[in-house]
């Protein structure tokens, strides 16, 4: 048994943060939850059961513009100005909150796809308090491809409004990933193996949808900054870092770029960072038709870095 809650905390520009939690009857660690783009933390339930199963209090923080607590005319949309700051720093103000409620319990940093850049990026403004990071769906991009993919968006801005939705910006990328699993059962094929996984994401109204022109210059350009050496260079030497990705995911361009991600960690001085390619696995590896196995791996790396604290 475990018990199960909802709240939110403010932030300095009174934005308010929504998180949920499972906390175990009897805990001995703590992992927060950064969700990907186009989804929210409730999809991380099952697996959050299974960790509070084994000790482990989970907290999953809701990114602005995503969740059933997001407005519908804010759906997709970060912020006006500074909205890949103010992401970053809403993580971090519930790193805060769970450190001051957990006891000194070892806390990882857990980020899957746009999550795990968020986490990045958050470990790097603020460190202390981080005992591991563990990132999945993530891999180092092409810094040409990025800002290729900034000067669309711009443009797209500049057509539509930062609020505006470009068919182009979002359906291409997403497009370019499906395509290496023809024929296609769906548009979002690249995500799992596991037909009933895809099919949940397709239903539910809260995943999949389009975002803003701003989210996506946002996005991008936070991706472009921690592809710079002198930015990863604030990660925590001695924080033990974990990549876990699927060979056949396209985000990580099929385990070559969470390979790049991993050296340029390891050149910015970060003393461990261990790769797990899994074979067959597409994007979601928690979602995959051998999740349970995904999550013994998981819940086995967040127990190191207990152990290491």
């Amino acid at each position: 048994m475990h018990q199960y809650l909802e709240d939110f905390l403010i932030a300095s520009d009174q934005h308010e943060i929504p998180y949920r939690a499972w906390l175990a009857r009897e805990p001995v660690a703590s992992v927060l939850i950064a969700h990907g783009i186009s989804e929210h933390a409730q999809r991380y339930e099952a697996f959050a059961e299974y960790l509070t199963e084994h000790g482990i209090n989970v907290w999953a923080v809701e990114h602005r513009g995503h969740g059933e607590h997001c407005e519908p005319e804010h759906l997709g949309h970060y912020a006006d100005q500074d909205g890949w700051q103010k992401v970053v720093s809403d993580v971090n103000q519930l790193k805060c909150h769970i450190i001051k409620t957990s006891s000194g319990m070892p806390l990882t940093l857990l980020g899957h796809s746009m999550g795990s850049y968020i986490a990045m990026a958050a470990v790097m403004a603020e460190g202390e308090g981080y005992d591991g990071l563990l990132l999945t769906g993530s891999g180092l991009s092409s810094g040409l491809l990025l800002r290729f993919g900034v000067m669309v968006a711009t443009l797209e801005k500049l057509r539509l409004g930062a609020r505006g939705i470009s068919h182009l910006v979002n359906v291409l990328p997403f497009k370019n990933f499906n395509r290496y699993f023809k024929p296609n059962r769906s548009e979002f094929d690249w995500l799992s193996r596991d037909n009933n996984q895809v099919d949940k994401y397709l239903a539910d109204p809260l995943c999949g949808f389009p975002c803003t022109n701003q989210l996506w210059i946002d996005f991008l350009n936070g991706q472009i900054a921690l592809s710079r050496m002198k930015n990863v260079q604030p990660l925590p030497s001695d924080i033990p870092v974990y990549l876990v990705s699927g060979k056949k995911d396209p985000v990580g361009f099929f385990g070559a770029g969470v390979r790049k991600l991993a050296s340029l960690m390891m050149a910015g001085g970060v003393r461990q960072v261990d790769v797990t390619l899994i074979n067959d696995a597409r994007h979601e590896v928690i979602n995959e038709i051998n999740a349970k196995e995904v999550w013994d791996m998981l819940l086995q790396r967040i127990q190191t870095v207990s152990i290491r604290k």
